[in-house]
């Protein structure tokens, strides 16, 4: 039986001509499933939690990209379907659980199925990435990688609340450090290093492809979803994040060493 076609396609790129050094990805900005695959047997209820997108991410990396005049990159699918922050090899490539929620259109997937979800969404998102990223490179050397996340502040399986506000995820301790640093010492919220994951373990994708392997400064930032998922709270992160973003130093920026034919293809 055919597979039928993708009605949007993987990415979305908005305003390419930015002027900022950031360019912006969200890789889970969205909860979009296509109508062939019946919400993978969920309820709209469960497709409205943060097992299926980044509550916040996308209001809040467009807010961001609006002030900084950034160049952003949007995933236009659920991660259920196949998480673009994730190596393939990972076991939650394409989760057939989730939070301790079953993802029946996730189970049993045939060869044919689970190719068709990697070639049109998985590589087509990081073809993207691959072709704007290079584009900016070649436009602007000083380019740097902004990875926009959200987190639930208490997982299901886990049970025990998450006392963080903001974290930020990272191995290379340059610009994020001055970010945390920053928000620190200019706001009483309480700012995770390395939290609520670890960088070191919790690799994800995005960022060691593309900024980590090209020596690009960058951060990943993870915003508690229930502080941004009004137009208020984002505003209000929006602003205090952007004041952190232009209170940076130049001090990291010897690292981006990359010409604009050195980023990593996609395999």
């Amino acid at each position: 039986m055919s597979i039928p076609e993708l009605t949007f396609p993987a990415a979305t790129v908005l305003n390419p001509n930015g002027r900022s050094d950031w360019l912006l990805v969200c890789e889970h900005a969205s909860r979009k499933i296509p109508p062939f695959l019946h919400n993978l047997g969920l309820s709209a209820e469960i497709l409205a939690t943060h097992i299926a997108y980044d509550i916040g991410t996308y209001e809040m990396t467009l807010t961001l990209a609006k002030r900084l005049d950034a160049t952003v990159i949007i995933a236009n699918y659920s991660r259920l379907l196949i998480d673009c922050n994730r190596p393939l090899t990972a076991i939650d490539s394409i989760p057939e659980q989730s939070d301790g929620i079953d993802i029946p259109g996730n189970q049993r997937l045939s060869a044919a199925e689970r190719q068709f979800r990697i070639t049109r969404i998985y590589q087509a998102f990081h073809t993207t990435v691959f072709q704007t990223l290079t584009k900016k490179l070649a436009q602007n050397r000083a380019t740097k990688l902004g990875n926009i996340h959200s987190f639930t502040p208490m997982l299901a399986v886990h049970g025990e609340e998450r006392p963080w506000d903001i974290g930020f995820i990272y191995r290379d301790a340059q610009p994020t450090c001055q970010l945390i640093d920053y928000l620190r010492s200019h706001t009483d919220y309480c700012v995770g290093d390395n939290q609520p994951y670890n960088g070191f373990t919790h690799k994800g994708y995005t960022v060691p492809a593309f900024a980590d392997a090209q020596n690009l400064p960058s951060f990943l930032v993870e915003f508690r979803q229930d502080l941004i998922d009004t137009p208020k709270g984002i505003a209000h992160w929006a602003t205090l994040f952007t004041a952190a973003l232009n209170a940076l130093t130049p001090s990291f920026k010897d690292k981006t060493t990359a010409s604009s034919s050195a980023v990593t293809t996609i395999g």
